[in-house]
């Protein structure tokens, strides 16, 4: 049994402790955590550490098939031109598998324990089943061109499957509004699963919600390279989530992607549509595609359910949900280090059904914890020097 102790322990199940000690056996498993009230005493084997003890991450948001594509495409040109170069440029090297591998084992050592990991093929598989991360996979599926909603839907099915065999979580989910017509939205909402999370990225550039709008602009620009390509959309004279979002059963977990033009009322309406929806900010993905960042404040004033992600290395130059956090902490000073520590830990944690081992520092969870080391204890706010340790690693 170990004794682990730290100026501030952020447990996310009340106010941070000054020199708590948790209780923790070698499977990761807390036994107990003690509120010292800051008068911490001479204790034996206990370990002491200079920093802040939060939870282990969760990241929401992941493509890591992706992981071969870091510095390949254009920064800052737009979702539009990302689209058009990703499909472009979108290849399999060699070492894909070494690359895979190697950055899931990046993200262990960034203290991330589990992952929303979007996935259009199989090459995650193998790396999945051996690493200390728990993956829930989202096996994405959309229409290209004239393809039949059957066909796509058929695609997403197969990867279930073979996640299936290996005993792996993992449920279909759409792209974005974009890029799924009505029946394969409809085909979605009717699976079978045992793990009800879906996701899908959502309002990621202004010209999403223009083309659901006025059937124009430049995002249409991009996808009508075939005259069937909106073939199957039921356009409503709605932006883009007020149209789509309906379409996904409101009893399921919604993880809603990104988000950068997202405004109140689209808050409104889907709050309103279901108490399970998921709102997974990434950032340097923004920054990378559209130049520029959701409004963060509007998501943490409203107090409704708040993921970090990564994205992908396509758009982003790690997987690391210390550097988001520190991204939004830059732009945001004004949003507690404590409110984005249980945006990355404890809301992660529900919304991958993960709350009851995960998320939080209490008794019997294990949520794997980390150290965070150079950030400025007495405000208690992360700066550039801020670097995380993994002290327990959740080997559940």
């Amino acid at each position: 049994m170990r004794k682990i102790s730290a100026n501030i322990i952020i447990t996310n199940t009340g106010k941070p402790l000054i020199n708590g000690i948790i209780e923790i056996d070698d499977l990761g498993y807390i036994h107990k955590v003690t509120d010292t009230k800051g008068q911490l005493k001479e204790v034996g084997n206990l370990e002491f550490y200079n920093g802040i003890i939060v939870p282990g991450f969760v990241n929401a948001h992941c493509h890591l098939e992706l992981s071969h594509m870091k510095g390949i495409l254009s920064e800052g040109k737009g979702l539009p031109n990302f689209i058009r170069e990703i499909i472009n440029q979108r290849f399999s090297p060699k070492n894909l598998q070494e690359q895979i591998k190697t950055n899931d084992k990046k993200m262990q050592a960034e203290g991330i324990v589990a992952c929303g990991d979007i996935s259009n093929t199989n090459d995650t598989i193998s790396t999945k089943l051996n690493s200390t991360i728990y993956y829930h996979t989202f096996a994405e599926v959309f229409t290209i061109g004239d393809e039949l909603p059957e066909t796509a839907f058929a695609r997403g099915e197969t990867l279930i499957s073979e996640l299936n065999k290996e005993k792996l979580p993992g449920t279909i989910v759409p792209h974005a509004p974009y890029s799924v017509p009505e029946k394969l939205f409809q085909k979605i909402a009717k699976q079978t699963t045992s793990t009800p999370i879906v996701s899908i990225h959502n309002q990621e550039t202004e010209s999403e919600n223009t083309l659901f709008l006025t059937q124009k602009g430049e995002l249409n620009d991009v996808l009508s390279y075939k005259n069937s390509a909106y073939e199957g959309f039921n356009f409503k004279g709605k932006n883009s989530l007020q149209t789509t979002l309906p379409y996904l059963p409101n009893s399921f977990n919604i993880l809603l992607i990104h988000n950068t033009f997202t405004g109140k009322e689209d808050i409104d309406f889907a709050e309103k549509y279901s108490p399970n929806i998921y709102w997974v900010l990434c950032p340097k993905s923004n920054i990378y595609i559209e130049n520029r960042l959701p409004n963060v404040p509007l998501f943490f004033e409203n107090k409704i359910k708040i993921c970090i992600g990564t994205d992908s290395l396509a758009s982003n130059n790690t997987l690391s949900i210390l550097d988001e956090l520190k991204t939004i902490q830059t732009h945001f000073p004004e949003i507690s280090l404590e409110r984005l520590i249980f945006a990355a830990t404890k809301e992660g944690a529900n919304a991958l059904g993960l709350a009851n081992i995960l998320g939080s520092i209490e008794k019997t969870k294990a949520p794997g914890l980390n150290l965070l080391t150079g950030a400025n204890l007495q405000n208690l706010t992360l700066n550039a020097n801020t670097k995380v340790k993994v002290l327990v690693t959740n080997n559940t």
